[in-house]
């Protein structure tokens, strides 16, 4: 299934698809000549470009990696090994 939608000179879409086995994935794309930025699958989201978020984020997980040149965080307190 594919979805396309224009505004002035810019194209957006949307492709849903199911790959082999039961694997579903959503792919955007954005762009005169179009660039995946979003693909979701069933191993998680994969996002091209920067992604900002307003509001709070939640990770739940073993392992997080931040892999930053320059990591700023605004609350002094940091609680480690809770």
């Amino acid at each position: 299934m594919f979805f396309i939608n224009s505004t002035g000179t810019t194209n957006y879409y949307m492709r849903l698809k199911e790959n082999s086995g039961s694997d579903q994935c959503v792919e955007l794309y954005y762009g005169n000549t179009p660039t995946k930025r979003l693909e979701t699958t069933s191993a998680g989201v994969a996002v091209t470009g920067a992604l900002t978020i307003s509001g709070d984020l939640t990770v739940n997980g073993t392992t997080t990696t931040i892999d930053s040149t320059t990591l700023q965080v605004e609350d002094k307190n940091i609680e480690i090994g809770k």
